[in-house]
């Protein structure tokens, strides 16, 4: 149920990006990125499900086991390795993306007036391949070692990909949260026209709630994800 709610979810976002004109601003494209790494997380997790439902056993016809438990005990099933190095590829691409839309509204509320002058559509593509393709090399990788264990590898890509880029983000979604506090603070002392400062105020608190929805969706992320990591 969940694969699918979000298969469908997220190919509505997707739909609406590319239908919609309006939408097709630089922080949507983020956005749009992110919707497709969920989506096809939702594919993949979609397709193990079925096969294991289909499949009648595992090893050889000498053991009968769902085959979702059999990938997570023995790994010896192409499949299985397919999908648990396109599964780690997908989360760390969700983390990173997630980092580049925090920076996106961090730039759109810290540096307002050059926001334009800084994020444009070249750079943002720009960045989004270069993030898939590190991203493709460290998969690569790891497809190729997927019947062994490297400790310090595995240590490495945990760290790097995924609490450095979680540590970054809630940094700035917390100094986010600070800077909307200070700038909401510093309009009510102004001397403002009262239906001036009712309407940035009203605006500042739309930013500040949106900061919001990106810590609980960060939040989420570091629940569900942090134990498949450290597993």
């Amino acid at each position: 149920i969940l694969s699918v709610s979000g298969v469908l979810a997220n190919s509505l976002v997707c739909a609406a990006i590319v239908k919609n004109r309006s939408l097709r601003v630089h922080s949507n494209i983020l956005l749009q990125a992110l919707s497709l790494n969920d989506l096809m997380i939702g594919l993949t997790s979609s397709n193990t499900i079925l096969v294991s439902l289909c499949a009648s056993d595992l090893l050889y016809g000498l053991v009968t086991v769902p085959m979702q438990v059999a990938c997570a005990v023995f790994m010896v099933n192409d499949l299985c390795i397919v999908t648990d190095t396109l599964v780690k590829f997908i989360s760390v691409s969700t983390i990173i993306h997630i980092l580049l839309i925090t920076v996106d509204r961090y730039i759109f509320i810290v540096y307002a007036l050059r926001y334009y002058a800084i994020v444009r559509k070249r750079r943002v593509v720009g960045t989004l391949l270069g993030v898939w393709s590190v991203n493709a090399v460290i998969t690569l990788v790891r497809l190729h070692w997927a019947l062994r264990v490297d400790k310090i590898f595995n240590w490495f890509c945990l760290i790097t990909f995924f609490f450095v880029p979680l540590l970054f983000t809630i940094i700035l979604d917390a100094k986010l949260l600070s800077v909307l506090r200070t700038q909401i603070r510093k309009i009510v002392q102004d001397n403002l026209l009262h239906i001036r400062k009712k309407q940035i105020i009203r605006t500042k608190n739309r930013e500040r709630r949106a900061v919001c929805v990106y810590l609980v969706v960060v939040t989420t992320f570091i629940l569900c994800w942090l134990p498949y990591f450290l597993y």
